[in-house]
């Protein structure tokens, strides 16, 4: 369906990589390419752009946040005479526009203000597409949606692509509006970095990177998504003056919660440490809030892993509330869950739940910080009751800076795992706010 938009387009100097032409071939209204720096991401603007200009009255425009970016060496417009200066294509420099032979254009644009956008009140495109997303405001953005427009019957897709690396002023809102919510409202984020873009020098590139501070270069080296600046997505404040907290013996909490649930993150030892195997145990409340009951972590070899899992699992179900056992299914973890499969009793196997995160660990993290700050999570107060709290909170708050992040990331993966049922308490505990 898409071999003549893509293979066979001879408007593009470059072939796609296996990651851009997944994300060329999406048919969704919206998406998201990038992550770590170094994937090919200008790139693959210009040829979503491209795709179509063989079709009469198809426009696409590509905007940078300042006409500076636009016009830098290498950036969009330097890239697209590149590939098209000798061609058939023709260009207008005054409207900073290709125009080609079926009449199609490709225009180029900037917001650097948000009332930037109103120039662009009365145009009319099939393809928009936002080379950095993270540099522009939500607000512009969403106003865009405005000109995608198509002559009835056209077989033209609309579509709004962005392109981007992790942090700028518009960081929180595409985090959530791709990584957290995406794939549930249909908008696909397809992630890529140095290592999917065969045209880049990789030493030299990775040799400018390591110039950078550390948050930095984490973003854009590995691509890492978090919702606060300083790269620390889980904020201590969200806790403070007894919000979000609750007294671990207190029976009202205790008798409130329905169900409750395991999450395991686990290791093995390696020759340079003995890394921690983790556990989270939480509740959840009538409103859908998740109550942390538990934390819990040890170094252990394998032949140990199963054994710890079931005894946790006995000792929190005790009243036959454990709904599910979640286990990564990852090395160890895929091991574990095999084993118990086999070896555990009935009552086990029937909750164990091999889980398959998508994403690092730093992405996960983020996503799961995104519920905390909607006061969806609550922890203990800090006592003799929870002597857990400590060391959990200490890794939570250096995330992912921290030494050890297993049992921020056996939390994050619960989190995520429950994702839907918090949100319902979110948009309940919302609407009540608003009557």
């Amino acid at each position: 369906m898409w071999r003549p938009k893509l293979i066979l387009n001879q408007w593009m100097t470059h072939k796609p990589t296996p990651k851009q032409a997944a994300f060329l071939s999406l048919d969704h209204l919206e998406a998201l390419y990038g992550g770590a720096a170094g994937g090919g991401k200008s790139d693959a603007m210009l040829m979503a752009a491209l795709q179509y200009v063989d079709v009469p009255h198809y426009a696409a425009i590509l905007f940078r946040r300042t006409y500076a970016d636009l016009a830098l060496p290498g950036a969009l417009m330097d890239r697209a005479a590149e590939w098209l200066q000798g061609t058939a294509a023709k260009w207008n420099g005054g409207t900073k526009t290709w125009m080609f032979p079926s009449g199609a254009t490709i225009s180029f644009g900037y917001l650097e203000r948000d009332a930037d956008k109103y120039r662009y009140q009365g145009a009319e495109f099939q393809m928009i597409g936002f080379d950095e997303l993270t540099q522009f405001q939500e607000t512009s953005y969403r106003y865009l949606f405005s000109r995608l427009r198509r002559l009835e019957g056209s077989e033209i897709p609309l579509r709004m692509r962005g392109a981007s690396n992790p942090g700028g002023e518009g960081h929180q809102w595409v985090y959530e509006r791709f990584i957290v919510g995406g794939r549930d409202a249909g908008r696909l984020f397809i992630p890529a970095g140095i290592d999917d873009n065969p045209h880049i020098d990789k030493a030299e590139y990775l040799r400018s990177l390591s110039e950078l501070d550390e948050i930095t270069r984490m973003q854009l080296l590995q691509g890492l998504w978090v919702t606060d600046p300083t790269g620390k997505p889980f904020l201590a404040e969200w806790w403070e003056k007894g919000r979000n907290r609750y007294h671990l013996k207190d029976e009202r909490i205790k008798n409130q919660t329905a169900a409750r649930w395991i999450s395991w993150d686990t290791a093995l030892k390696d020759e340079n440490e003995n890394a921690y195997t983790a556990c989270v145990v939480g509740e959840l409340t009538p409103d859908y809030r998740l109550v942390i009951r538990e934390v819990w972590r040890d170094k252990m070899q394998f032949p140990f892993l199963p054994d710890a899992i079931l005894q946790r699992a006995q000792k929190w179900n005790y009243d036959g509330r454990l709904q599910a056992v979640i286990i990564e299914d990852k090395a160890s973890g895929t091991s574990a869950y095999q084993t118990l499969m086999h070896t555990a009793p009935q009552w086990l196997r029937d909750i164990l739940i091999a889980f398959q995160p998508t994403g690092d660990k730093g992405t996960r993290g983020g996503q799961a910080a995104v519920w905390c700050k909607r006061d969806c999570v609550m922890l203990p107060f800090p006592d003799g009751d929870a002597a857990w709290l400590y060391d959990f909170e200490a890794e939570l708050f250096n995330f992912p800076l921290s030494v050890f992040k297993d049992q921020a990331d056996a939390f994050a993966q619960l989190v995520i795992y429950l994702e839907n049922l918090l949100a319902q308490g979110w948009q309940a505990r919302e609407g009540m706010r608003e009557q």
